[in-house]
């Protein structure tokens, strides 16, 4: 390969990367509003491992098993991330709006559960199947790159998102919430476009 291609290819990688990540930046910067004030380092690692492991899993998942994910996910994908993300945007304005004060909020907060962390990193990753399967399909760009720029595009993504989110829900607080859950709710309607 030579130095100029090499170029092109890592710039091609870097784009697709960030276009896989912005869900996951929006969807993290929805948990960091509404856990403004109570995220911890472990939650950080915690949310970055679930999305970065969904990512990278739905990906190769793509790569290796082609058109037969791809022609699934076509059809039934979008109204599962659908489902999920309008189930959590639901939950998070509807909490936003019941609650009164920021110490019931906090209290009254369900942690970042392996359940809530799987589904909203799911919801997230269903295109990188469809990508994932197009690119092994055409060879167009190298697996191992590939899904190397993607994790750590997704990992900083994530954390980015988290400490965004906190930081307008500190200032903001019930309307970073609602926004939040808002936010989710749009991304869900996106991907059944």
């Amino acid at each position: 390969m030579q130095m100029t291609s090499f170029w092109a290819v890592l710039a091609a990688v870097v784009v697709l990367a960030v276009s896989l990540v912005i869900d996951g930046l929006s969807v993290s910067m929805s948990i960091g509003a509404r856990m403004h004030g109570a995220l911890r380092v472990a939650d950080y690692a915690k949310s970055a491992a679930w999305f970065t492991g969904m990512h990278v899993a739905m990906l190769s998942a793509g790569f290796l098993l082609g058109d037969t994910l791809s022609a699934f996910v076509e059809g039934v994908g979008p109204w599962i991330s659908f489902t999920l993300l309008a189930l959590v945007g639901g939950a998070m304005v509807r909490s936003a709006l019941k609650k009164s004060s920021e110490d019931e909020q906090l209290n009254s907060m369900p942690p970042l559960t392996w359940k809530s962390l799987a589904a909203l990193s799911f919801a997230c990753s269903i295109d990188a199947i469809a990508v994932g399967s197009s690119l092994g399909l055409s060879g167009s760009l190298p697996f191992g790159l590939t899904v190397s720029v993607v994790a750590v595009a997704t990992v900083l993504a994530i954390v980015l998102g988290l400490r965004m989110g906190s930081a307008a829900g500190e200032k903001w607080e019930k309307p970073a919430e609602i926004a939040g859950g808002v936010v989710l709710l749009f991304i869900g309607i996106k991907s059944l476009l």
